[in-house]
């Protein structure tokens, strides 16, 4: 077994300190009730905006997980890592402090880094930018009070895309100032500030968080600056404006994938020198970024049945990243805009209502690539220039069919230009269209009654390649890889029973993909990216939320629990690469399994306990299952206290603790990677404190 590092003293001690108090705070008098019993809600009352519907959750006929603010403050208010990781289907990866990577149904099998074929929108503005890719690592964690999920092909509302659809919103439901701060091992800090006011319906909301981290590896360290500001312009009854503005800067070092033997021997180091390859401190490997978004979102009632929104924005992304092959440069400026109009009406006393409209995005996005001479730009290599426009229309009806039947259809018609142009060395002009692609998607859900609903759906999902795929970081411009394509059967059932007081959410899936794109890494840690013939993808993912005690019970005043499963079996149909053949291969960076556990207890006092755990199966690290990740199971813990200061203002104090057993494991494989280079080490066990002023 290998032990890792314990934590410094003044971090044990900062700790203890906030035990200490909520203890005391504890034992003292019972007089401090806690809000708990306000936070105490079940799912199946929450309305979700996926495919334009404003449904309850409980009739959604469609795979949509759901995190609130209050799951996302359970963790250590440095990341989303953990609360992600709590539902099934879904994995976040953080490889270093900073790095993330985000996996809907193994949708990571395309991103080296960052987010890939996976759609996001914040506040409704598209987030993602026209050439397939987030930058998902500018957001901190106090930049959404709620995060939607869908799971699978969304194309028939949200374009293009395989792996899922994210929807942050970051809107104010109450006035106040909040103040949050967090320090931990490994010289963690992050500090929140929101002021927000709502009155006679406007909103105006601004934030800043500043995080930063020694890391727990060499070659770690990072920060992260993000400002936001969101505000409600006009509120009238039949107009509404509202302008979303968003800036982050954030550096991470990059420390590099360890072989089995170097993991082994060190998991906190980083990638040494190998052979012609500089090592992740000889190459300064890092990662800048400096990014910027706005846009303005109108409402508007046109008539009783008759409603539309649009939204325009404009973003822009700047990036520095020497790493082990090269010095690379880009500045990634895009703008776009998003439409819907909605008609709601009544056939035979049965509610109709159809939805219709577009998206339309487009980028201009210059990179320059040198050598890298110690993390400076040496020898330029390569000057591109790429442009991509993409587009889609859409249309959507649902309809009730009586006797408690809903009928949903939908489908998009998809449109991208890729215009890539070379100045330097050699030239190169290279202009694609790939062929317009129909998106449908039919779903079907049954009420049974009040408080349970069954549903079924097929949707096709189309996923061109990416820019950072046409152009990894080989610099190699891919003109041979194929956009992926296929067929997605869902069967789902949820619902509440027992009172309410437990919600279960149940889903089935068969996709059946055609050129699954997969990723590759050469010996310079490099990634170049090929098509894959045919993959099949099955699933089972399970959710149960439960009000275990929903009243004041002796010193108890409530204990909530949720558990979440996962079960994937993810393989190549059709896979034949040279003299390889992989068919029947399991897809790798999936885990066939993945359970999770999170109960929460509140005390009349004030105090609340939050535990978890989790369980990841072992993970294929090559497309020839030769090399696998081992399983791991980790164990959370985190303890506040919360301490009235007069009406409507309140302090928490908590303290915590990660990965308590002190497990070795690897989050964020560097799946194919040449000369057996898959891992990079997540955290060992580790502390925190904090407090939280809510005025």
């Amino acid at each position: 077994m290998f032990i890792f590092e314990e934590t410094p003293q003044p971090v044990m001690k900062y700790c203890l300190l906030y035990l200490f108090v909520i203890v005391f705070s504890f034992t003292a008098s019972g007089q401090n009730t806690s809000d708990a019993s306000a936070e105490k809600d079940t799912l199946q009352n929450v309305i979700i905006s996926a495919f334009e519907s404003y449904h309850k959750l409980l009739d959604v006929p469609a795979p949509v997980n759901l995190l609130r603010e209050k799951q996302m403050q359970q963790t250590n208010n440095l990341s989303w890592v953990r609360a992600m990781n709590n539902l099934p289907g879904v994995n976040m990866d953080e490889r270093s402090p900073g790095s993330y990577r985000l996996n809907i149904r193994g949708s990571s099998i395309r991103s080296p880094f960052g987010v890939r074929n996976v759609k996001i929108y914040y506040n409704g503005i598209p987030m993602t930018d026209p050439g397939g890719s987030t930058f998902f690592q500018i957001l901190g964690p106090y930049n959404a009070t709620s995060i939607e999920i869908i799971k699978g092909p969304s194309g028939s509302v949200y374009g293009t895309g395989t792996g899922g659809v994210v929807l942050l919103s970051d809107v104010p439901d109450k006035s106040g100032i909040r103040f949050s701060d967090t320090y931990g091992s490994y010289n963690t800090n992050s500090m929140g500030l929101a002021a927000n006011i709502v009155n006679d319906g406007k909103k105006i909301s601004f934030k800043y968080n500043r995080q930063s981290s020694d890391g727990f590896r060499e070659h770690t360290k990072m920060y992260r600056d993000v400002f936001s500001m969101n505000a409600t312009l006009v509120n009238r009854e039949k107009f509404k404006l509202e302008n979303y503005f968003l800036y982050g800067r954030s550096y991470y070092q990059t420390p590099g994938a360890l072989t089995l033997a170097e993991y082994k021997a060190n998991p906190r180091s980083a990638r040494p020198h190998a052979g012609p390859n500089p090592s992740a401190d000889e190459a300064k490997a890092a990662f800048t970024l400096n990014y910027f978004l706005s846009g303005f979102k109108m409402e508007q009632q046109i008539t009783n049945n008759f409603k539309n929104y649009v939204v325009l924005y404009g973003a822009y992304a700047q990036n520095r990243n020497p790493n082990f092959r090269n010095y690379s440069r880009t500045s990634e400026p895009h703008f776009g805009g998003r439409t819907d109009f909605t008609y709601s009406t009544l056939v035979n006393g049965r509610a109709l209502t159809i939805d219709f409209g577009g998206e339309y995005q487009h980028s201009f996005n210059g990179q320059r690539v040198y050598k890298n001479n110690g993390g400076e730009p040496g020898a330029p290599q390569t000057d591109d220039e790429i442009q991509n426009t993409q587009a889609f229309a859409f249309v959507q009806a649902q309809l009730e069919l009586g006797k408690g039947f809903l009928a949903s259809v939908g489908t998009s018609v998809n449109f991208l230009d890729v215009d890539f142009q070379r100045f330097y060395d050699e030239s190169l002009h290279y202009k694609r269209s790939f062929r317009n692609e129909w998106a449908p998607r039919l779903s079907l859900s049954k009420q049974i009654n009040e408080d349970m609903t069954v549903y079924a759906s097929v949707a096709r999902g189309f996923s061109p390649p990416a820019t950072s795929e046409l152009l990894p970081s080989t610099d190699i411009f891919n003109t041979t890889l194929q956009a992926e394509s296929g067929i997605n059967y869902e069967l789902g059932w949820r619902a509440s029973i027992f009172s309410r007081r437990l919600f279960a959410d149940v889903n089935i899936f068969n996709y059946n993909l055609k050129n699954a794109i997969t990723q590759k890494r050469d010996a310079s840690g490099g990634d170049y990216f090929s098509n894959a013939g045919k993959a099949v993808q099955r699933g089972l993912e399970v959710l149960i939320s439960a009000q275990v005690v929903d009243r004041p019970v002796g010193i108890l005043n409530g204990v909530s629990l949720m558990l979440s499963g996962t079960w994937h079996h993810f393989a190549y149909k059709d896979y034949k690469p040279g003299s390889n053949d992989f068919s029947g291969n399991k897809v790798p960076g999936v885990s066939p399994v993945k359970l999770a556990f999170s109960g929460d207890v509140y005390f009349v006092s004030g105090t609340r306990l939050n535990v978890s755990w989790l369980y990841n199966g072992k993970v294929a690290l090559n497309d020839a299952n030769s090399e696998y990740a081992s399983d791991y199971f980790l164990v959370h813990a985190k303890l506040y206290q919360r301490l009235r200061l007069g009406k409507g203002n309140t302090i928490e104090l908590f303290t915590g603790a990660d990965n308590m057993f002190n497990t070795i494991y690897s989050l964020g494989n560097d799946i194919n990677g040449a000369v057996g280079r898959y891992y990079n080490a997540a955290p060992g066990r580790s502390f925190y404190g904090g407090i939280s002023l809510d005025l």
